[in-house]
């Protein structure tokens, strides 16, 4: 039975998959991203932390040394 999609040529390719692999690879980018903004951020607040501990020392050992 040949339909008219037949008859003007019009057939449909066969799915080779690369939609497939195209929508994996942006899911491995989009995660990839979010892991270098999960570590910069980490490391931000890391060294915010160290920061606020020199801060803290700083200012224990002015009120230390004012004492003595």
């Amino acid at each position: 039975m040949r339909t008219m999609s037949d008859e003007n040529g019009n057939q449909r390719k066969k799915p080779d998959g690369s939609a497939y692999q195209a929508h994996l690879a942006a899911i491995a980018e989009r995660n990839a991203a979010s892991k270098r903004a999960a570590r910069a951020k980490r490391e931000e607040y890391e060294l915010g932390r160290v920061r606020d501990r020199r801060e803290a020392e700083r200012l224990q050992d002015a009120a230390l040394s004012g004492k003595g």
